[in-house]
């Protein structure tokens, strides 16, 4: 095992290579590992924060009703790394908002899809 790889695993508390990493874990291996221009310019606290306000709601698998204020918070840290990636991709993301749109997917259509 690589130097590298042994760093990781400390990172984020494991021994042997996860088979998926989590959205934190990734960030992790993109920012202390891979020194990813992108992942070392995003705020270690405003992330963690984040990822915290995400899995403890239930915006994602917890029980937690986020009071507005929270949620309103949530809204600019995601803005903001959302408009920093577009802004590096050459993207305007108030261009990218207003021709943004839901798709809609049948039931039928993902039930067929699937062998």
């Amino acid at each position: 095992m690589g130097l590298r790889m042994k760093k990781y695993l400390k990172l984020i508390g494991k021994t042997t290579p996860p088979d998926k990493l989590t959205l934190y874990d990734g960030y992790i291996l993109l920012r202390k590992i891979l020194k990813d221009d992108f992942a070392v310019k995003l705020r270690h606290k405003d992330l963690k924060s984040l990822m915290y306000l995400r899995n403890h709601s239930i915006l994602s698998h917890g029980t937690n009703i986020a009071d507005p204020k929270t949620v309103e918070r949530f809204m600019h840290l995601t803005s903001g790394i959302i408009k920093k990636l577009l802004k590096l991709e050459g993207i305007d993301f108030y261009d990218a908002r207003k021709n943004a749109q839901f798709i809609e997917i049948l039931e039928d259509e993902v039930l067929n899809a699937l062998p």
